[in-house]
């Protein structure tokens, strides 16, 4: 199965599961041509824990830094018995995700768990390809990207929902939750992607991105501008940040270019269409 996101092919191996080719759809590629990123998916019985330098409890998941460079993933459920387990080649061109049937004590069957390793695996890789996973609700409003960025339940996609109910056909809702963000030529493009949280609501669309909306709740409506460092912290904060030490720097690098592509603002909102309008007038 091939699919293309955010304008990268990727060549996803040993991993035909009706759950998963149901969920990409909109993204499957019949193109013939050379991958951008490999993933070999393999189903096993046990997964040894690499070996290496551990860095423990990164959001859930622990990671190793082999001797040779390598680096590696992988989740622990219930006692010690690894999961999950991701391994990258050194370019991270290329990743191998490992699943054992843990039903009993995380409740995922084996499609949804490599459902979620081929997720996880794009959110770090996307670093090499001069992009990142922004946490936030994105939509296109007259072929412009608005993301608006916060904490799970700050009111993101209250905020994209909001949009689409006032401009309707105007607004499109690209992706819900984990939209990718790459930089080419000097532009921002956000994408959709098959990974857009609970409400799964995607496209297979890009657009160039107009502004990121940093989500804060209150009383009143009212929108200002954020300083360059300000905008770096929302946006770092609301990304997936590899533990590699080059990696980490490429995704910074990322995130810098971003900024000096687009512009960040602090939207203090109501759940009320009132938002809507305040934040249009600044945008637009």
């Amino acid at each position: 199965m091939k699919l293309s996101v955010a304008d990268l092919l990727i060549d996803i191996k040993n991993c035909n599961y009706d759950i998963i080719l149901n969920k990409t759809r909109k993204y499957q590629s019949g193109s013939v041509g050379p991958a951008d990123m490999t993933i070999n998916c393999f189903l096993a019985e046990e997964i040894v824990k690499p070996s290496g330098r551990i860095i423990e409890d990164v959001e859930g998941w622990s990671w190793c830094i082999a001797e040779n460079g390598e680096v590696s993933m992988y989740h622990i459920y219930g006692s010690d018995k690894i999961g999950s387990l991701i391994k990258w080649n050194k370019d991270f061109f290329v990743a191998d995700a490992y699943a054992i049937d843990t039903f009993e004590k995380s409740g995922l069957e084996i499609p949804v768990k490599f459902f979620i390793l081929i997720r996880h695996i794009l959110w770090y890789a996307i670093v090499i390809k001069d992009g990142i996973m922004l946490h936030s609700s994105a939509l296109s409003y007259k072929g412009k990207g608005i993301l608006f960025s916060a904490p799970s339940g700050t009111g993101k996609s209250t905020q994209s929902a909001l949009w689409k109910k006032e401009f309707e056909d105007e607004v499109v809702i690209i992706n819900d939750d984990t939209p990718f963000i790459r930089n080419i030529d000097s532009v921002s493009y956000v994408y959709g992607c098959p990974w857009s949280g609970k409400s799964e609501i995607n496209e297979q669309m890009k657009v160039p991105v107009k502004a990121v909306i940093s989500v804060k709740q209150g009383k009143e409506n009212s929108v200002k501008k954020l300083t360059a460092t300000e905008g770096f912290f929302r946006i770092f904060n609301e990304t997936k940040k590899p533990v590699e030490s080059n990696m980490l720097d490429k995704a910074m690098d990322n995130v810098i270019t971003f900024l000096s592509n687009t512009e960040v603002y602090e939207l203090t909102c109501t759940p009320e269409k009132e938002a809507v309008y305040v934040l249009k007038e600044v945008l637009f």
